[in-house]
């Protein structure tokens, strides 16, 4: 059984971790889930492409539910001085919230559909999180780097060709 998962760890990291989001009817979460410590699994690849390229432009990343995995990597090899928007439907899928929250000061938790107790949460936008960037990003030229669903990449490729032209693109789509 072939699946596809998003590593946390960096290149220096002894040990690989992974970020694996529960389906509990998956076919495949499941069973990772109910492994016990030292369990074996075959691994193969990595196969994305999807890395950080340094530059003189402020990165932003943006990603949605589990596509912030690369961005804890990016964070743990020691990138900084970023900004991160994440959205999620609850808030209980802003994975690595309280992580990224310490890791810098530029961090935007979006919640898509929030409840009225969600939207009471601190630093909590509620809203798509391309309405969260034009409300907190200023014009300017910056590297965005967008991990997560095919809808917030479109509607944000299209925002940064609409208000910061002069920026690079980097995406991968998560499902």
């Amino acid at each position: 059984m072939k699946r596809y998962y998003s590593l946390i760890s960096t290149p220096d990291d002894p040990t690989l971790v992974f970020c694996i989001y529960h389906v509990p009817k998956g076919k495949f979460s499941p069973v990772l889930a109910d492994a016990r410590i030292g369990s074996p699994f075959h691994v193969s690849g990595p196969y994305g492409y999807f890395t950080f390229s340094p530059s003189e432009r402020a990165p932003i990343f943006i990603a949605t539910g589990a596509g912030v995995a690369p961005f804890v990597s990016f964070a743990r090899s020691g990138i900084t001085d970023f900004t991160l928007l994440h959205q999620a439907v609850s808030a209980d899928e802003l994975y690595y919230r309280s992580y990224f929250q310490k890791a810098t000061p530029r961090y935007f938790s979006c919640l898509s559909q929030a409840t009225n107790t969600e939207a009471s949460l601190p630093n909590l936008f509620c809203g798509k999180i391309s309405e969260c960037i034009r409300k907190n990003l200023r014009p300017g030229s910056y590297d965005f780097y967008l991990c997560g669903e095919r809808e917030m990449i479109q509607d944000v490729t299209l925002l940064v060709d609409e208000i910061y032209p002069e920026s690079r693109l980097y995406t991968e789509v998560f499902f």
